[in-house]
């Protein structure tokens, strides 16, 4: 069955009742145009995803794009066409999809909506669709302006100069600037995990952890300890910090961590993201940071402490490739249990399932 597409005038006005099939373009009078999507891709970190071209494709073959795309289908929004496509060439769901420029081209009777997605994900998540693309790779945009001759998009390539970079970087914090910067964590929850323990004997015993909602909300604030955490406390000799800073110089993000030499073993000692970055991916980002510092130390694992009324923050360790490897029913008190406040010990492995090379 032949694909169907929506029909436009010239001016962008969709013709209602008129629709377009794929393949007889030739036969469209010069005031019917159809829909096509372009979406750069481009990571929180700010690099951006080329997709290379099938070396049997008839048209560019062998050429990088970068975009992915493709006609909206009848009934299709803008917007819809972009997820979708975008969705179907690269296997990537956008955190955000922006539109950025709209341009005709008479003699294709195209309609292009030019879309810049913003991605999260982890980089090795594309997909390759076969017959369509062969390779990918994610580079700075200055490696794209390079590569001007080999590439088959010229849509995307002309409005990328004007494209606002990223307004957050991950740096690195040196110790001798940031140490006692104080860390205003603050932790919300609807639930815990309530720990159940049967007695041990000689036969062994049983323990749940059973995600309970909680009568009323969870909030920990610094002001209910003596001081609030800070980056490079002493206890932690070897650490090293990284963050976000803003315009005006004050931590907004950061992630600190330190080596557990004898057990060779790379500890994540602080994560936090102030309310204003928060559900924007920086969280993912820091913590792929501490990923590659691991990798770098080749270290065997990485670990953490959190807390078992902490729910938002082991949903996101979960996500994050971490399982739980312990917990101490008495770090804090002796009625951690009582409290519903549990030392929850979380580990993410490199030497198993093909995470270390």
């Amino acid at each position: 069955m032949s694909e169907l597409w929506d029909c436009y005038d010239r001016d962008f006005n969709k013709v209602e009742g008129k629709v377009l099939v794929r393949g007889e373009e030739s036969a469209f009078s010069d005031e019917e145009y159809h829909l096509v999507c372009d979406i750069a891709v481009r990571h929180i970190d700010g690099t951006y995803l080329l997709m290379q071209r099938d070396f049997r494709k008839e048209g560019y073959p062998g050429c990088w794009e970068l975009t992915a795309g493709g006609s909206a289908l009848q009934g299709e929004k803008p917007l819809e066409c972009a997820k979708r496509e975008l969705h179907e060439e690269t296997g990537i769901w956008a955190d955000t999809l922006l539109e950025i420029g709209r341009m005709t081209v008479s003699k294709n009777h195209c309609h292009y909506v030019v879309y810049l997605a913003t991605v999260s994900c982890e980089k090795s998540a594309v997909t390759l669709q076969e017959g369509e693309t062969v390779a990918y790779q994610w580079v700075e945009k200055s490696v794209i302006f390079k590569m001007k001759e080999k590439l088959a998009t010229w849509r995307v390539f002309e409005m990328l100069p004007d494209l606002e970079e990223p307004k957050y970087a991950i740096r690195y914090l040196p110790k001798e600037h940031w140490k006692g910067t104080p860390i205003m964590m603050v932790t919300r929850s609807d639930s815990f995990y309530d720990v159940e323990i049967s007695p041990m004997d000689e036969r062994g015993c049983s323990i749940h952890l059973i995600r309970k909602k909680a009568e009323k909300e969870i909030v920990h604030t610094p002001d209910e300890y003596d001081f609030p955490d800070s980056l490079y406390q002493d206890h932690w000799e070897d650490a090293e910090a990284y963050g976000i800073i803003g315009a005006n110089g004050e931590l907004l993000a950061c992630i600190e961590v330190c080596p557990e030499n004898w057990s060779n073993r790379l500890m994540v000692t602080e994560l936090w993201v102030c309310d204003e970055l928060q559900k924007q991916g920086y969280g993912k980002l820091l913590m792929d940071k501490a990923k590659e510092v691991a990798k770098e130390q080749k270290r065997r694992a990485l670990i953490l402490e959190t807390q078992s009324c902490n729910t938002n923050a082991i949903g996101f360790y979960l996500h994050q490739g971490f399982e739980l490897i312990g917990f101490d029913k008495c770090c804090y008190t002796n009625k951690d249990i009582e409290r519903q406040e549990v030392r929850i010990n979380l580990g993410y492995f490199f030497d198993v399932n093909g995470r270390w090379e």
